[in-house]
C-alpha cells in the first residue's frame, strides 16, 4: 500500500489586532461582570430582607418554639376543651362541620371536624 504525500498551499491572513477592538473588548467583558455583580447583590438583599421580614413575624407570633416536623398536634381532650365540647359550629365545610375554638393560651381557631 503506497501512500501518497500531498500538500496544497494556502495562504491564511488574519487581520491586525487592533488596540481600539481589545479595549472595547475588555469594556464589554468589565460591564458584564459589573451587572452580574450588582445584581446578585440585589437578589441577595432581597432574599435577607424577606428573611428578616418573616422571622420577626414568627417571633412576634411565637412560632419560632415549633417543633421542626411541623404543627402542634393536639389530642382530642384539648380540642374538646378548646371548642366547648364542640358546640360551637360556624360553618359547614368540604371536610365536615367547622367549629370555633380558644386554645389555652387565648388564641381563636377555627377547627374542621
Amino acid at each position: 500500500m503506497n501512500v501518497m504525500e500531498t500538500t496544497c498551499p494556502v495562504l491564511i491572513s488574519l487581520p491586525p489586532i487592533e488596540s481600539n477592538t481589545t479595549t472595547r473588548n475588555i469594556v464589554i467583558v468589565s460591564t458584564l461582570f459589573a451587572a452580574e455583580l450588582i445584581s446578585g447583590l440585589l437578589f441577595f438583599w432581597a432574599f435577607l430582607n424577606k428573611f428578616i421580614k418573616y422571622r420577626d413575624m414568627a417571633w412576634t407570633l411565637g412560632l419560632e418554639f415549633l417543633p421542626a416536623g411541623g404543627p402542634k398536634q393536639f389530642s382530642y381532650a384539648e380540642l374538646k376543651d378548646a371548642t366547648d365540647n364542640f358546640s360551637n359550629i360556624i360553618s359547614k365545610g368540604g371536610f365536615g362541620d367547622v367549629y370555633k375554638g380558644e386554645l389555652s393560651d387565648h388564641r381563636v381557631v377555627r377547627l374542621n371536624a
